[in-house]
């Protein structure tokens, strides 16, 4: 688990995102697992898993490892964000 607090802090100052596109990914994180940076999703219709903080699926597991960490779930996400903006989490309609 992680607080609130320690991801936007960490998103701000080790990531360096401004403040708003921070707000958004705490807020994909929050509905995505409740901060559990060790939630696991195996109930996909499709068949994948989607894993930690940011529930990253299955099918980028290619190019992401140990993402029950939460850094690697972090800069995964980050790079997901950076190729597919915030729909690539079906939650997003909650957190604009």
């Amino acid at each position: 688990m992680i607080t609130a607090a320690a991801l936007f802090i960490m998103l701000i100052h080790e990531y360096h995102l401004p403040a708003h596109v921070a707000a958004k990914m705490m807020c994909i994180a929050y509905e995505e697992s409740k901060f559990d940076t060790k939630a696991i999703n195996t109930f996909n219709s499709n068949g994948t898993t989607d894993i930690g903080l940011y529930q990253i699926n299955s099918v980028w597991h290619n190019k992401c490892n140990n993402l029950t960490d939460v850094h690697s779930n972090i800069k995964c996400a980050l790079m997901i964000y950076n190729k597919q903006g915030i729909t690539a989490w079906s939650t997003y309609k909650k957190c604009v």
